[in-house]
């Protein structure tokens, strides 16, 4: 099923009563019953089973709703009449009292169905009779609603959706998620403080996140040294992020540049760009490990580094020139729309040079460079 209002949706299944208020936003389907709607006519006659069940023995009662729900398809609804003037309650009666079988139900259909409906009617049906074969969506679980979250047509609802997935989990990263939607929708306050919570309890990424603001002057008063202190706590617990800003900040304020490449290294192994870095830092003092930092960026698929690495293949630069790798970790960086690799594969093209000329090639290129 699924909320006409945040677009939730479901699998109500056949052992719980269906649901009367919507998961996420909560609209009360009592009071505004047409902001349920229905996946297929299964659904519907088993509410009307459980919910209304002087409706569900009455056929034309049935029918008056299917009309309301699905008025397009009128050679199911003329199916099902048909079902019930030959005796579908009684056979429906007969099953619930135990006094035939599923066999004898879907035997039933079988012979008074049209070939084209059988099965739609059987699965209508099957759920509608049904009580063991599926327990429907568990709302315990915050796997529902980070599945939801892209489905819902607002941001007020995700969030709605990540609190009650908090509720039920205590995974940082959800609050993290609701922390970030809420400053996406402009509630910085309570965003905040959802933020100062978390990072009092020890969470990297919250203690990153303050750090931030701190460092830009975005919500508090700016504050280097606060920064600094946020950062060195967000990187004891494990934070490459942290590691690489607070690198960064060291190496802009030129206060110790051998306690950011510390930092570097401990951002290495996880951020690409901390290996960028290294390379650029190191290159003067110890060119083998500099270019391996490179290198590992490169393999990594970032566009810059793959661009850097490939000039050194291509002219031998303090590795063994192979000028079929450097090609093709410019084409890749290409692909990634990197302007600096696209412009020299049209002049690598254009001259010949290391490649066979190639103008069709260099043409691509060119024409690349001018849309971008």
């Amino acid at each position: 099923m699924r909320c006409l209002r945040c677009n939730a949706d479901w699998n109500n299944g056949n052992i719980r009563p269906p649901l009367s208020h919507c998961p996420v936003c909560e609209a009360n389907y009592t009071v505004e019953p047409s902001l349920k709607k229905y996946d297929n006519i299964a659904e519907l006659l088993y509410e009307l089973r459980i919910n209304n069940s002087d409706v569900f023995n009455d056929s034309r009662r049935v029918l008056a709703y299917l009309n309301d729900y699905f008025p397009r398809e009128e050679n199911i609804r003329e199916e099902l009449k048909a079902l019930y003037e030959r005796g579908l309650l009684d056979t429906i009666d007969g099953f619930l009292g135990g006094k035939i079988s599923d066999d004898d139900v879907s035997t039933f259909v079988i012979e008074n169905t049209t070939e084209t409906l059988k099965s739609e009617i059987l699965k209508s049906l099957q759920m509608v009779l049904g009580v063991n074969s599926d327990s429907g969506t568990d709302f315990n679980q915050s796997d529902y609603y980070r599945g939801i979250l892209e489905k819902l047509n607002d941001d007020c609802y995700r969030i709605k959706a990540l609190e009650k997935a908090t509720v039920v989990d205590d995974d940082p990263s959800l609050k993290n998620q609701l922390i970030e939607f809420k400053i996406k929708t402009g509630d910085m306050e309570d965003a905040v403080k959802d933020l100062e919570t978390a990072a009092a309890m020890g969470d990297s990424q919250s203690l990153y996140a303050l750090a931030v603001m701190y460092k830009d002057g975005s919500y508090y008063q700016k504050d280097l040294d606060k920064a600094q202190g946020l950062l060195k706590m967000a990187s004891e617990k494990g934070n490459s992020s942290a590691d690489y800003l607070l690198a960064e900040m060291l190496l802009e304020s030129g206060e110790n540049k051998d306690e950011a490449i510390v930092y570097l290294r401990k951002a290495a192994d996880n951020n690409v760009k901390a290996q960028c870095r290294l390379y650029r830092e190191l290159y003067a003092k110890n060119v083998n490990e500099a270019v391996d930092y490179l290198k590992k960026a490169a393999f990594k698929g970032y566009a810059p580094a793959m661009y850097e690495y490939s000039l050194h293949l291509l002219y031998g630069d303090d590795v063994s020139q192979d000028v079929d790798s450097a090609i093709k970790f410019l084409e890749e960086a290409a692909l990634r729309d990197d302007k600096d690799a696209i412009s020299k594969l049209a002049y690598i093209y254009s001259v010949g040079f290391k490649v066979n000329k190639d103008m069709n090639k260099a043409k691509i290129y060119k024409e690349k460079l001018r849309e971008d």
